[in-house]
Order: C-alpha cells, then sequence, then structure tokens
C-alpha cells in the first residue's frame, strides 16, 4: 500500500513536470544572441547576456517582457553586454562587459530606475 502511494506520488509529480515544460516551451522569446540570465520582477521577466535582437526587435544586452501579455516590453537600453543583475528596491543593478549605456560613460556597471524606466 505504501508502494503505491509512492508510486502514484511519483507518477503525480512527473505528469506535473511535463505538463508545465510543454507550457513554458511555447512562449519562449526569439532571442538572437546568448542570454546570461533571466530576473523576475513582479510581472515582468528581464532577460540579459549578449543580446543583439529580441522577437525581432532591436535588443542591446537586455530586454524584459511582460508576463500578463507575453510581449516585450518598451524598457530597451544599450549596454552591449551583460554578465550580471539584481534588483535592489526599485532599481535595477547591471553589472558587465560595457564601457557606455545610452551613449553615456558607464564603465561596467549601471542602474536603472524601475519606476522611470532610466
Amino acid at each position: 500500500n505504501n508502494m503505491k502511494k509512492i508510486f502514484t506520488s511519483i507518477l503525480l509529480v512527473s505528469i506535473l513536470a511535463v505538463s508545465n515544460a510543454q507550457t513554458l516551451m511555447s512562449g519562449l522569446p526569439s532571442v538572437n544572441g546568448t542570454v546570461y540570465g533571466i530576473l523576475p520582477v513582479g510581472d515582468t521577466v528581464y532577460i540579459f547576456g549578449y543580446l543583439q535582437q529580441v522577437n525581432g526587435q532591436a535588443r542591446d544586452g537586455i530586454a524584459s517582457f511582460n508576463l500578463r501579455t507575453d510581449s516585450l516590453t518598451a524598457f530597451k537600453h544599450s549596454t552591449q553586454q551583460i554578465t550580471s543583475m539584481t534588483k535592489v528596491g526599485t532599481k535595477l543593478v547591471v553589472g558587465g562587459t560595457f564601457f557606455t549605456v545610452d551613449s553615456q560613460e558607464r564603465n561596467s556597471m549601471c542602474i536603472f530606475d524601475l519606476m522611470t524606466n532610466c
């Protein structure tokens, strides 16, 4: 009887894992470049790395998606290559291999304000 419960639990977990994997696969963005990391922030997911285009639109190093609409957001900055990113309060702290961000001198690190998109 215990073996039956264990087998049923394993089967249920396996079915859920396969079901979730199939659901995730259908919503993946088309990325031209290399993704180094993913950062969820509320209803938004940021991807970063050595990006050139996402879903056919120019995105240089960073892009974000609205999870409710499954669409690319207007968040767009020129950063070349981002290797790390974290959220601190309403700020997005970014590090990587770059010397400028949006044509302004920023040596390997910058901070974006998520409230103003700057």
